[in-house]
């Protein structure tokens, strides 16, 4: 009777293992994306300083350093830099102060004569479930000199997969394949 028990409780244990891999969150293939800290080119980490601070109010201290970058670049392109502004603040607060029930403030940047031109600002959710699409995949399309990328996104009310998107930069943000420039 007891080794019974035992199998169950192993089999048990097993499944739940499991089941907790396969819907255990990841934040934006979190594989490929490295601290902006580690990897922003020189002038990129001020320029992200600058653009961030009017996010968040004035009395929270915030490392941008800590945020997560991910580069996209292609032959014949200029690189993309995504920055997920996902990142704790030091006291009491709760939640990251730019993120909220739409998700996550993503920017986006490419070099320009004057630095980095931001090309990218938008709420993403970033919520990914183990074994699905990343919610940014990095692509081979090339478009205004500017790598492409698909954006998939979880609905966390529905529990499913939204449709993907091909995001390319249109000359003056970046907007779903098939959009004008505003």
């Amino acid at each position: 009777m007891s080794i019974k028990r035992l199998v169950y409780g192993a089999i048990v244990v097993t499944l739940s293992g499991v089941l907790i891999w396969q819907i255990a969150p990841g934040f934006s293939g979190e594989s490929n994306w490295q601290p902006v800290s580690r990897i922003a080119p020189p002038g990129l980490l001020q320029r992200l300083q600058q653009d961030y601070a009017p996010h968040i109010p004035s009395n929270t201290t915030l490392d941008v350093g800590q945020m997560r970058m991910l580069k996209l670049q292609q032959s014949r392109s200029l690189p993309l830099y995504l920055v997920n502004t996902r990142v704790h603040t030091s006291g009491n607060q709760k939640k990251p102060p730019t993120c909220g029930f739409g998700g996550c403030l993503f920017l986006g940047y490419i070099p320009d004569n004057s630095g980095f031109k931001q090309v990218f600002n938008g709420l993403i959710n970033d919520f990914q479930v183990q074994g699905k699409p990343p919610v940014i995949k990095p692509i081979s399309q090339v478009v205004n000199r500017v790598p492409c990328f698909q954006l998939t996104t979880h609905s966390p009310r529905t529990g499913k997969m939204n449709p993907t998107q091909t995001l390319c930069f249109n000359g003056g943000d970046f907007a779903p394949v098939g959009e004008k420039a505003k």
